[in-house]
């Protein structure tokens, strides 16, 4: 007699997956998740950090553009210091008066970061920098640990 392969026994089973193969799948699944959110997350961080010397760039262009119009002062009172949190005078001279040089002064993308500004005390020199999220400065400045993009004709106005 030639045998068919069925058995009385195995006319009921089901046929599925077992919990290890169902853990597994979860296991690469969560696996691969976790590595798009990091990978989403630092693209979202070097973006904020191209929006910050974006920003930046585009305030010294009004820095040096009112110095031009203004016999070579910069904005705002000599030697303080002024953070995007309160720009105050420094504002004012670049948004202000019958000819804006700027239409706004650009805050940090982050609430609660400020950008900075300074000037020396004659006035004849300034900083402005940003702290980035990731990477290391362009200008190879800022402080130890400190992640800071500076740009201006002195970069040692604002310390850390």
């Amino acid at each position: 007699m030639k045998k068919t392969g069925f058995t009385p026994h195995t006319k009921n089973l089901v046929r599925g997956f077992t919990l290890i193969e169902i853990m597994v799948v979860v296991f690469i699944i969560g696996l691969l998740a976790s590595i798009v959110t990091v990978s989403v997350n630092q693209s979202r961080m070097r973006g904020r950090d191209a929006r910050r010397q974006a920003d930046l760039d585009s305030i010294r262009t009004g820095i040096e553009m009112y110095a031009n119009q203004n016999n070579g002062d910069y904005p705002g009172v000599a030697g303080a210091t002024y953070t995007s949190a309160a720009w105050g005078t420094f504002a004012t001279d670049l948004t202000g008066g019958a000819n804006p040089i700027m239409p706004t002064v650009p805050d940090d993308p982050v609430a609660g970061r400020d950008y900075r500004f300074r000037t020396n005390a004659a006035g004849t020199q300034y900083e402005i920098d940003a702290l980035l999220d990731v990477g290391t400065p362009a200008d190879g400045g800022g402080c130890a640990g400190d992640h800071r993009f500076e740009l201006g004709n002195n970069l040692l106005l604002l310390g850390c």
